[in-house]
């Protein structure tokens, strides 16, 4: 489950630098559910473009979700963190995300 989080902010948020526009996906308190289980965005670390750095953290668990440009946008795996996620071979279930903050409708 922790590579299926990762998977979502491999998709959600690239190439983010600082104090530039960051989407509400990516910020600090932004909650997901994968696979029935709850993610929060505990932390961030935007150096650059080319490298950010998310800490997730689900059922008293935190992890990092490391992020990188080498040619193309990839995520450390935070299971064996010297191994690079691969999205193209992960089924497609796996990326789904299904925030957790949604503000619901008032009815007049």
């Amino acid at each position: 489950k922790k590579r299926a989080a990762c998977f979502v902010m491999r998709d959600k948020c690239q190439y983010l630098k600082g104090d530039d526009s960051i989407p509400e996906d990516c910020k600090v308190g932004h909650s997901f559910t994968v696979w029935g289980d709850k993610f929060t965005i505990t932390k961030e670390k935007l150096p650059h473009m080319d490298s950010n750095r998310f800490t997730l953290s689900s059922g008293g668990q935190s992890f990092d979700c490391d992020c990188f440009d080498h040619g193309d946008w990839y995520c450390s795996d935070p299971t064996f963190p010297r191994t690079t996620l691969d999205c193209k071979k992960e089924p497609s279930s796996i990326g789904i995300h299904q925030p957790t903050n949604k503000i619901k409708p008032i009815v007049v």
